[in-house]
């Protein structure tokens, strides 16, 4: 009995470690994600779309070039005007998937900048809307 008690707090101390690894896991990699869509948003301000797609799966490479990113960023530039600062960041999770939207500031108007991370912290969604109660 008393073997089976050691055995169990054993267990429960090892269950806490794991537990509280990926947990900070968890902090960081949301931490890591910010990271990646500030540099991005920075990256189309500076229009170094070599660099938005940095951190692209190779998936959405494949469908957002050089070319097709410098055309949308034009497109949005031209309806919100030049890109100012962020305003603000919010992380959650969809449907399993890791979400970072950035609440932009732009000389027209506000915009979102939404963009959905594999577990491997890759982008492999990017969109712009705007900001709910519009």
């Amino acid at each position: 009995m008393k073997n089976l008690i050691v055995l169990l707090v054993c267990s429960l101390s090892f269950a806490g470690i794991v537990s509280s690894n990926v947990a900070s896991r968890k902090l960081v990699d949301r931490d890591l994600r910010v990271k990646i869509a500030n540099g991005i948003i920075e990256a189309f301000a500076k229009k170094d779309y070599d660099s938005v797609s940095t951190n692209f799966h190779s998936s959405l490479k494949q469908t957002l070039p050089k070319e097709k990113l410098r055309e949308f960023w034009q497109k949005i530039s031209a309806q919100m005007g030049k890109y100012v600062s962020i305003i603000s960041t919010t992380h959650h999770i969809r449907e399993g998937y890791n979400i970072v939207t950035l609440l932009c500031k732009f000389e027209k108007d506000n915009s979102n900048m939404e963009l959905t991370f594999n577990q491997d912290n890759q982008v492999i969604g990017l969109y712009f809307y705007e900001p709910s109660g519009k």
